[in-house]
């Protein structure tokens, strides 16, 4: 209920709104400086920081679009398995990554 009266869709509208504000924020400079400070936070809480940088470290490199990241291990003819994070070598000499 808004004013007195019921508008449907409101509380999606007002959701996107709020997240489209948040990443304006964050992505300007200040926001940077909030976002860092708070990372420094977290990194500071003994059993939150465990976790919260084995979550970050996870997401960094899945979310990435350097060629650092993960690489696809099948071929046309082969549905991947798996994901490549490295170079390997089979016995058989073929190399894959």
């Amino acid at each position: 209920m808004f004013l007195g009266f019921n508008i449907p869709g409101l509380g999606v509208i007002v959701a996107i709104a709020v997240l489209f504000v948040t990443g304006l924020f964050a992505a300007n400079v200040l926001g940077r400086q909030i976002l860092a400070a708070w990372d420094s936070l977290l990194g500071r809480i003994p059993v939150v920081k465990s976790i919260y940088s084995s979550v970050k470290k996870v997401s960094e490199s899945l979310l990435s679009d350097s060629s650092r990241s993960f690489k696809n291990a099948g071929t046309r003819a082969v549905s991947p398995i798996g994901y490549l994070d490295n170079r390997i070598r089979v016995r058989s000499g073929v190399e894959y990554g």
